[in-house]
């Protein structure tokens, strides 16, 4: 019998839905008595402690993450032969949902309106027409394509960034990241990449300068594709354009209040606006993620090929655990 290992405690009805879709399969929970039999890891990054964990796993051939970034996974431990996917396309709705929530606040200026109206301070601005912005978004993944089709709802251009450049349905245009990287446009600008070694501090000092304008940027994917300083600098220099993100810096994914240093100060800026990376919390979330995890556990078992395989050597290197 197939033995997965999961490197955190499922409350009932979790493990119900887990054996109710691999009913022939052997669950091991923390405290781990046999790690070496387990075949399979089916890991979530809200319990990332797997540098000890991995490297006893002797019989391990497939791992499966539960959320669609895997930047948590300590790679350089994972033996070349075992395969690893993601939990991509799981929360892709939710997400999107958090990323115009985001986006529609900056563009209507509501965090400015809500802190001067609390203030008693009558400051109306005017806001740029939805149908006249185009947004780009930097992924045209499950979660960008589902971000597209909202954006595109309210009659705006959505362009499209991938590293290749192809064509995609939902966009009316796909542009390369090294294209778009050395002139950078759009009004506004959603980032929607996983965390790699390409992606790493993307959006760097050069790209946000030659964005310069009025801009608003929407981050709901890691906050590492944006370079700190850099983006402190730009807030200030560009004081009309907006920064709203759900990830950030030395996060913590504990569902308790906990206080998250971060490496730079932007919180006292009136042109930020923060979210404790949210977008995928939701009522059904976990019934999401655990249910396509197992599918896809399932598929490889069976000998199918899983969807979500991550490549590797987008691994290789991953400066944001050096600094």
């Amino acid at each position: 019998m197939p033995k997965i290992l999961l490197n955190w405690v499922p409350t009932q009805s979790d493990f119900e839905l887990m054996r109710k879709t691999l009913p022939d399969v052997e669950f091991e929970v923390p405290p781990w008595q046999n790690l070496e039999e387990a075949e399979i890891l089916l890991y979530s990054p809200k319990t990332p402690d797997l540098d000890a964990l991995i490297p006893n796993m002797k019989n391990l051939r497939f791992i499966q993450s539960l959320m669609a970034g895997v930047d948590h996974l300590p790679w350089g431990l994972i033996p070349d032969n075992v395969i690893v996917a993601s939990g991509s396309g799981a929360n892709s709705e939710a997400v999107a949902d958090m990323a115009l929530a985001l986006a529609l606040s900056a563009l209507k200026f509501i965090p400015f309106y809500q802190n001067e109206m609390k203030m008693d301070l009558w400051k109306r601005r005017v806001s740029k027409d939805l149908d006249a912005l185009t947004a780009v978004i930097l992924g045209t993944g499950s979660i960008g394509k589902a971000i597209a089709k909202r954006l595109k709802a309210f009659g705006m251009r959505v362009v499209g960034v991938s590293r290749s450049g192809n064509q995609v349905e939902g966009f009316d245009s796909v542009a390369s990241s090294a294209d778009w990287s050395s002139e950078p446009y759009g009004d506004l600008i959603v980032i929607a990449l996983p965390l790699n070694r390409d992606s790493y501090h993307m959006i760097d000092k050069d790209v946000l300068s030659r964005l310069g304008g009025t801009r608003v940027i929407v981050n709901i994917a890691r906050a590492a594709i944006v370079e700190p300083q850099a983006l402190k600098v730009w807030l200030q220099e560009n004081p009309t354009s907006v920064y709203a993100s759900d990830v950030w810096w030395n996060e913590k994914l504990s569902l308790q209040p906990v206080v998250v240093e971060q490496p730079i100060s932007i919180s006292y800026l009136p042109n930020v606006i923060m979210t404790p990376h949210t977008a995928g919390l939701t009522e059904y979330a976990q019934e999401r993620m655990l249910t396509m995890a197992c599918e896809n556990i399932r598929r490889f078992l069976e000998g199918w090929q899983p969807s979500g395989i991550v490549h590797k050597e987008d691994y290789s290197q991953t400066p944001w655990n050096e600094n």
